[in-house]
């Protein structure tokens, strides 16, 4: 039986776009004095990089993460040990619309086929 196709497929910038977050400033947190130059050291080395800086909102990096092969986040986070699917990254509108790892996952498994070819890993850094 072959595998069900993913539900959304990148629609631009091809298999190698990459997302690239910064938030040099984020309401409720402390600057993040070297996340704009982060930014630049990363989108120089990673494919078709397109870059948001200092505006991410939940809606927009879900947005980007359709697109994206590779996503960089120069953010603040906050962990939950209780629930990690909890965890969540600040952006812009980190306290009334939270980028947590539930709603990141949601559109990874969008992406995915469901049953994924053997050579297929997915990686989470942070």
């Amino acid at each position: 039986m072959p595998c069900a196709p993913a539900r959304h497929r990148p629609t631009g910038g091809g298999p190698g776009r990459s997302l690239i977050v910064a938030m040099p400033a984020t309401p409720g947190a402390p600057p993040l004095s070297r996340a704009l130059k982060e930014t630049a050291a990363v989108a120089a080395v990673l494919p078709d990089p397109k870059v948001v800086a200092g505006t991410a909102t939940r809606a927009a990096v879900l947005a980007g993460l359709i697109d994206a092969r590779v996503i960089h986040l120069a953010c603040h986070a906050v962990t939950d040990a209780v629930d990690p699917s909890r965890s969540r990254r600040l952006l812009r509108d980190h306290e009334t619309k939270a980028l947590n790892v539930a709603g990141v996952a949601s559109v990874a498994l969008e992406r995915l086929p469901i049953c994924p070819p053997a050579e297929r890993r997915m990686f989470v850094a942070t």
